[in-house]
């Protein structure tokens, strides 16, 4: 195909060019006000901020083209705006692909009548145009058809990774389950025989029903720390100012019964950042994380460090915390936060779920959780949180 400058040698098209550039911020303007006007379902703020400053490297390189100048570059029209348009735009829900044809189609429209008023828009000037235009409207229709396949096939892996967390789930919450539904069961029969032959045996009643009592009460916790972590398939719609403080203080409350039991020290000597996240979801990170700490502790007192620090990116908050337990071998550093993950499968305390539970928050927070041990020395839990929103 012979080269633009050899193809046309118009003066009009150098009128074109310069009434282009000379108009440049009224036809985007015209072109604004239509879009608002003609394309109800046009986006938002941003992606129309987006296309106006792609419109200017749209009309900026036509006009070189118009004024057949060697520096032309084709990639900037159309790659410019075929991101703005392709690319931003499959990035906005309930948006498809017709919806650019159409604003490219207004673009035309525009274009045409202004060059018309102008009494520059001859053949070659129109030829030209028409061009360039269906050139970054191919491109901005495969940028968005790529992006658009790329989100399917994400949506898909998701699924498929979902369905496979489903069987697992399922799966391990019913063995789990049918172990404590199982000693229920003969607990009661025990004391239902009991009660028939010896009435009077009041100590061994006691006993039976205070099995069968902290059997039901595992039970719940467990049907309720998988309630919870079912619930965690997506990150919040929005995400507000939360105190850490006044969080810890809430959670501690909340859990004082079994802090005060085990006589344990909570400490956070230094003043913890507010950060921006769900305070129901972080809730539940600190309590499983001080729980886990007071849970799997030594003869001595459990200790609990809660600490603070500002990553060297300045992007990232750090919270740690850090207990004297029983720690465990760091080669399990990872398998450790897996669902139903049991590092010591002769502990019968915990089900496998709560630092699960804490990674996939942490996850829908935009960060991420790791944890550090040594056996008979205590463990170090830490997660990262953007420091804005």
């Amino acid at each position: 195909m012979p080269s633009l400058n050899t193809e046309f040698n118009s003066p009009m098209l150098s009128k074109a060019a310069h009434f282009l550039m000379k108009h440049k911020v009224a036809i985007k303007k015209i072109w604004e006000n239509k879009a608002r006007s003609l394309i109800p379902e046009y986006p938002h703020e941003a992606a129309l901020n987006l296309d106006l400053n792609s419109l200017d490297l749209f009309l900026d390189d036509l006009a070189k083209k118009l004024n057949q100048s060697p520096q032309s570059v084709d990639t900037v029209s159309s790659k410019g705006m075929s991101f703005a348009y392709g690319g931003n735009r499959a990035t906005i829900a309930g948006y498809f692909l017709p919806q650019i044809l159409k604003e490219y189609s207004l673009l035309r429209e525009v274009l045409f009548q202004c060059l018309k008023d102008a009494n520059v828009l001859t053949f070659e000037v129109q030829l030209l145009v028409n061009r360039e235009i269906d050139k970054v409207c191919s491109n901005a229709a495969s940028e968005f058809a790529s992006i658009q396949a790329q989100k399917t096939e994400a949506a898909l892996a998701a699924a498929r990774s979902s369905n496979r967390d489903l069987e697992q789930f399922a799966g391990i919450a019913a063995h789990d389950l049918k172990s404590p539904i199982s000693t229920v069961i003969s607990f009661v029969e025990v004391l239902k025989e009991e009660l028939e032959t010896h009435p009077q045996n009041k100590e061994a009643i006691a006993k039976y029903f205070d099995i069968i009592s902290r059997t039901a009460v595992r039970m719940s916790a467990l049907i309720e720390a998988l309630l919870n972590y079912s619930k965690l398939t997506k990150a919040p719609s929005q995400f507000i100012a939360v105190d850490l403080n006044t969080l810890l203080n809430e959670v501690l409350s909340s859990i004082s019964k079994n802090v005060d039991s085990l006589n344990a020290k909570i400490l956070a000597p230094q003043k913890l950042p507010t950060v921006y996240g769900d305070p129901t979801l972080l809730g539940l990170v600190f309590q499983n994380l001080i729980a886990n700490g007071i849970k799997f502790h030594r003869d001595e007192q459990p200790l609990i460090q809660i600490s603070s620090s500002l990553d060297k990116s300045q992007n990232y908050w750090i919270i740690s915390f850090k207990d004297n337990g029983v720690g465990f071998d760091p080669k399990y550093k990872e398998d450790i936060f897996i669902l139903f993950k049991k590092i010591n499968s002769e502990s019968k305390e915990g089900a496998g779920i709560g630092l699960a539970t804490c990674r996939r928050i942490i996850e829908l927070h935009g960060g991420s959780i790791w944890s550090d041990s040594q056996p008979g020395i205590g463990s170090k839990f830490s997660f990262s949180l953007p420091r804005t929103k």
